[in-house]
């Protein structure tokens, strides 16, 4: 079941928004669109964060960006 915060406690409109606009979009979209997102983002808050391709049968071996 998706609980939500109550509008009136501490959230304003905006983050009650956002917050539900989140839980839609990861419940509606593919792994990749996910990753492509999650990229997007990380580019932008960590200036060395590398992407990293999947190969073969093993993937990326759940790493995500230059730490791996």
């Amino acid at each position: 079941m998706l609980m939500l915060p109550d509008v009136n406690e501490k959230y304003s409109i905006t983050l009650y928004h956002h917050n539900l606009w989140w839980r839609v979009f990861c419940a509606e979209c593919t792994s990749t669109e996910f990753q492509r997102y999650f990229e997007m983002i990380a580019e932008q808050v960590w200036p060395g964060f590398t992407k990293v391709k999947p190969w073969g049968k093993v993937g990326d071996q759940k790493c995500d960006g230059g730490g791996c």
